[in-house]
This record gives structure tokens, sequence and C-alpha cells, in this order.
């Protein structure tokens, strides 16, 4: 089936340059892209007793690009933090399609003949940055993804 997946990163913050000395005001960058991933996984289970057995997987996620967004936070001293979307659509150029490798080990629980539980910690590589090269961009960033998958499955 498709899944949704939703991951970015933020800058550290800098220096604003040409602002003033006296007054310094800095910013950073946090970016949030969103995709439909096709996954293409390998299983593997070993069976620990008859309630409880272990899943490892890997395999290739396609991706397709939805949406990226950018948000800058300015932050003068003494003043609120000014937040505004930044609009680098026109100026990136965002890959449609993207491949990402995806790992990681799970433990299965079964509750009876008809219920088990599962968890299900992940990794997911981007194999490839997040936009096409051109002569602009100098940095380019591959997403990678940590997180856990928590499941309550009914089993037939």
């Amino acid at each position: 089936g498709l899944r949704y997946l939703a991951t970015g990163y933020r800058t550290a913050e800098q220096a604003l340059s040409g602002g003033d000395p006296a007054a310094p005001t800095t910013f950073r960058l946090a970016t949030r892209s969103h995709f439909l991933a096709l996954p293409l996984e390998v299983n593997f289970y070993q069976d620990a007793s008859p309630t409880d057995r272990f899943l490892f997987f890997f395999g290739l996620h396609f991706n397709y690009h939805l949406s990226t967004t950018t948000q800058r936070t300015l932050r003068r001293p003494g003043q609120a933090d000014e937040r505004s979307e930044v609009d680098l659509m026109g100026l990136v150029d965002y890959r449609r399609m993207t491949t990402s490798f995806a790992a990681g080990i799970g433990y299965d629980r079964r509750f009876g003949d008809r219920l088990a539980l599962r968890l299900q910690p992940e990794m997911n590589f981007f194999l490839a940055g997040n936009t096409r090269r051109d002569e602009v961009s100098r940095v380019n960033r591959n997403y990678y993804t940590l997180g856990a998958r928590l499941s309550l499955r009914w089993l037939r």
C-alpha cells in the first residue's frame, strides 16, 4: 500500500549579513517535505516462542514529492521572533521521484488466536538529494527518518 511521509530539517541559527553589528539579527530555516511512498520490502521472521517473534526487514521505497515548505525565523534582541514562509518553489528544482532505503527490526506479540501487537523501529535513508543539481545550489540534502510503527493486527 501507499504510505505518507513528512520529513525535513532545520538549519543552525546564523547571523544575517548586512545587519546592525550593535543589535545582531539572526535567522534559522525549517524545511518540511511531504511524500507519498510505495514501499517494496523483504521481511524475515524468527519465532522466539509460540506467542513471540522477531521481524527483520529491508527494502526500497519509491517516494513521490507532494510539497515542500520553508519557514524562516528572524530573531532580533528585545523583540519577538518573526516567522514567515519562504517561497522556494520557483528557485529550487525539487525531484518529483526519489528512492530511499529502508531497514528495521520489529517484535510481534500474539494475544490469543486473533490479535497481535507489533512494535517496529525503522530507518529510511533517501539515496539521492531532494533537489536536482543546478549552478545556484551548492548544498543538497539527503533526507533520513528514524521512527517506530506500533500496530495492532487482527489475525485470521
